[in-house]
């Protein structure tokens, strides 16, 4: 009874932690998901994302302002584009970068993604030796917006 009583006490100031250090689009999403793995200690796993980050996601460059890339759903009525990038992530670590080939056909690269922080999320892409950093600052059901880190 008193692990369950620790367990819950911890898991509440988690969330109450979690909510109030999270951009308020994200923290909605996340309020009651922190999950105990054993004793006292939280983890953040991929099921503490908003579940509308698990898609595929178009790049809108056009949106981008700086170092902040904006990302749509397939439905969205981009501008007239020769091509564009996307990505996609899955809720079992999958990820797929979708890039313009040499010959502008598509090309998918696979990957891994995991947790590294609050809402930072680190991958890393079967052709490239070093993991990318992203934040995420903004995701619903419309829209991605990340910033990319080192």
């Amino acid at each position: 009874m008193s692990l369950f009583v620790s367990q819950f006490g911890v898991c509440c100031l988690l969330s109450i932690l979690f909510i109030t250090s999270v951009p308020s689009a994200i923290a909605l999403e996340f309020s009651d998901r922190i999950e105990i793995i054993s004793g006292d200690i939280a983890q953040i796993t991929p099921m503490n994302l908003p579940n509308a980050l698990f898609r595929q996601w178009i790049h809108s460059h056009e949106e981008d302002q700086g170092d902040i890339w904006v990302y749509r759903t397939k439905g969205y009525a981009f501008p007239p584009a020769r091509g564009r990038e996307g990505m996609e992530f899955r809720e079992n670590g999958e990820f797929f970068r979708y890039q313009i080939g040499p010959t502008d056909r598509i090309v998918t690269v696979s990957g891994q993604w995991r947790m590294k922080d609050t809402n930072v999320i680190e991958i890393k892409l079967a052709n490239q030796p070093t993991a990318i950093s992203m934040t995420i600052l903004e995701c619903n059901e419309q829209i991605l917006r990340i910033q990319q880190t080192q």
